[in-house]
């Protein structure tokens, strides 16, 4: 028994050493029967990868391993992982400050290499057994910049192509000449592994150069804008996150594209404006609009047939004006071939209507034409339907002030004439008003009389002011009418008005606007009787005095619309007087007790026609000069202040 003891206490003192040895020596042997027969990649040891790789190629290879990838590697301690070989870089240091940096990710690039290699110092070989004692150290600094398998160079042709190998989740591609990098992901982009799919920082689609000025340059994942860079977004089922001021600026770009190109929802005229590629065919009265390509999808092919004229609810005045057809077209096959190139805007307009007509020409075509025109500062082309020689002339210093171009018959005229933008209609808001909430940089009427006395060179700008030139009388200007609505006693009226202190002038518009002109601008005070020669109200120096005679039969809503409301938008000062049935010449015409006294609203039931032919046609005025008397000493006092 005590031998027995004895040979137990000894084999426990010696066995158990020689055990661990063997057991030490077997696990290291097997390892090395692992390694030997493994694909040396797979392991995700990149230490003992990059000692074993460079010890197959011994003394000959430097300190510099150039590579090429054919499976995953982690770089140890390089908190930026590098791409393709590059001259311009320090290959001592590829974190040097020569390589282009981004501060979360460093891509590096050069256009004539398709090489690419991982970099390591010599430092990293020195100690290879540290090495693998730290390499569960080296894995977790490894995981801060991981990148997936390399893969063959993409089809420079459409980099989406099944060439270019993509991993379970969203990388994106950059095809320079015939260098392929792609862009690895960050440690913060990953869950236990895996890519955290439709999270805001996973990007999908294909990256290509863009053009800074289109407004199309993506933000990274990081908010940093890639100003070189645009993302087509392909049709994958992971979703693409964004801000919501992206979100809300794509979905206005997206509600803009989707605009009709005619808007119908004014009251007074149908305007339809275009941008970008836009043909014209006056002959055929057609304008072609071209659709881009880029909203073709989104746009549905559109046809309208519109009027510019601005008057459309007027049946009389529409019958004539000429039909102007639009369509757009998205095939350029179909369109037909430019022979003007126009690097300024269109506005295509009608002339027919009611112009002839004093009043109608201001309120219908010339206030209407500079509220649309005047934005250009004279760049813009006129395209004139229902052209008219005679009608241009008569105010073709306006046209003049508005355009520096020559007008274009659009009705006889056989060229394709091409534009970068078009107006067709004229925009309008109310006989003689401009709203400045709706006119383009708050234009007014004041603006527009403004505009007036610059194109007709008229020299003032606002009236007498009584005491300030001793001797100097107002003038007062009484619009004469030869034909309806005249003044009968004109004559008592002149010598009425210059015992009180005016000087007066008695005239009447004619073709010769320019000379008329001049003649309203003189004067500090005009009166008329309700009629289209009030219109030259328009000429008139700012705060002035407007007094307007209004006939008898119920006109004063057609006085408070044509002429009250748009002076008092001039910033003149109006002043009325509603003349009795004793002054209207209608009680040599009807007898006292007749509709046209008694009841004038009957008259106005048989419409606009049958009131015009008994209140305006028939009817001239009679003034009582000591009723009218203390109207024309209130503009008196109004000249004082």
């Amino acid at each position: 028994m005590g031998y027995e003891a004895k040979l137990v206490r000894s084999f426990s003192r010696i066995e158990p050493q020689k055990l661990g040895l063997g057991l030490l020596a077997t696990c290291f042997l097997v390892s090395l029967v692992y390694i030997s027969v493994t694909d040396t990649f797979a392991v995700r040891f990149p230490i003992l990868n990059s000692w074993l790789s460079s010890s197959k190629r011994a003394a000959a290879t430097s300190p510099l391993v150039e590579t090429t990838l054919s499976s995953p590697q982690l770089e140890v301690g390089l908190e930026n992982t590098t791409h393709e070989s590059r001259p311009s870089c320090d290959d001592a240091d590829p974190r040097s400050s020569v390589c282009g940096e981004n501060d979360a990710i460093e891509t590096h690039q050069n256009s004539s290499s398709t090489a690419s290699y991982v970099p390591f110092r010599k430092e990293e070989f020195s100690n290879s057994t540290q090495e693998l004692v730290s390499s569960s150290q080296s894995l977790e600094v490894g995981l801060e910049n991981t990148t997936h398998e390399s893969r063959p160079i993409c089809d420079d042709v459409d980099p989406r192509s099944s060439v270019c190998a993509k991993n379970d989740a969203t990388e994106t591609y950059q095809n320079s000449s015939s260098t392929a990098s792609y862009v690895p992901f960050r440690k913060e982009e990953f869950s236990n592994g895996t890519p955290e799919v439709g999270s805001e920082k996973v990007e999908q689609g294909i990256s290509q150069p863009c053009d800074t000025k289109s407004g199309h340059c993506e933000t990274d994942s990081d908010g940093r804008t890639q100003k070189n860079m645009s993302t087509i977004v392909d049709p994958l089922p992971i979703p693409l996150t964004s801000s919501s001021s992206e979100k809300d600026e794509r979905i206005e770009d997206l509600e803009a594209e989707r605009k009709p190109l005619c808007d119908t929802s004014a009251r007074r005229v149908d305007v339809c404006e275009m941008d970008g590629d836009v043909r014209i065919l006056g002959k055929n009265s057609s304008v072609i609009y071209m659709t881009p390509s880029k909203i073709g999808a989104l746009r549905r092919s559109e046809s309208w047939k519109v009027r510019p004229y601005a008057r459309k609810t007027d049946k009389a005045a529409m019958a004539h004006v000429r039909e102007v057809s639009l369509k757009s077209l998205e095939n350029y096959e179909e369109a037909p071939r430019c022979t003007v190139h126009h690097t300024v805007p269109a506005i295509v307009f009608s002339i027919a209507g009611y112009t002839g007509n004093y009043f109608h020409d201001f309120t219908d075509v010339l206030v209407p034409l500079f509220l649309t025109s005047y934005q250009f500062n004279g760049e813009v082309q006129f395209l004139v339907t229902n052209f008219k020689l005679w009608w241009i002339h008569k105010y073709l210093p306006i046209f003049k002030k508005l355009s520096n171009y020559e007008i274009i018959d659009f009705d006889n005229d056989e060229g394709v004439h091409c534009f970068k933008h078009a107006i067709v209609g004229l925009k309008a808001h109310s006989d003689m008003i401009i709203d400045p909430s709706k006119a383009p940089n708050g234009y007014s009427m004041v603006d527009f009389t403004r505009f007036l006395r610059s194109a007709y060179s008229l020299e003032r700008s606002s009236p007498i002011r009584i005491g300030e030139h001793p001797g100097k009388k107002p003038r007062l200007l009484i619009i004469a009418r030869s034909r309806t609505r005249r003044f009968v006693n004109v004559d008592k009226i002149i010598r009425m008005a210059e015992k009180l202190g005016f000087e007066v002038v008695v005239s009447e518009a004619d073709n010769n606007v320019t000379r008329f002109a001049h003649i309203v601008n003189s004067c500090d005070v005009m009166m008329g009787v309700h009629g289209a020669g009030l219109t030259n109200l328009v000429f008139l120096p700012t705060n002035a005095i407007l007094i307007q005679v209004v006939p008898w039969g119920g006109l004063d809503w057609i006085a408070t619309t044509y002429f009250n409301k748009p002076s008092k938008g001039m910033n003149l000062r109006y002043l009325e007087y509603s003349i009795t049935e004793e002054e209207s010449t209608l009680i040599d015409q009807y007898p006292r007790d007749h509709a046209v006294f008694k009841d004038p609203s009957s008259i106005h039931k048989l419409g606009w026609a049958g009131m015009m032919e008994v209140f305006l046609v028939k009817q001239n005025v009679r003034l009582n000069v000591r009723r009218f008397r203390p109207v024309l000493i209130k503009a008196l006092k109004l000249l004082h202040q």
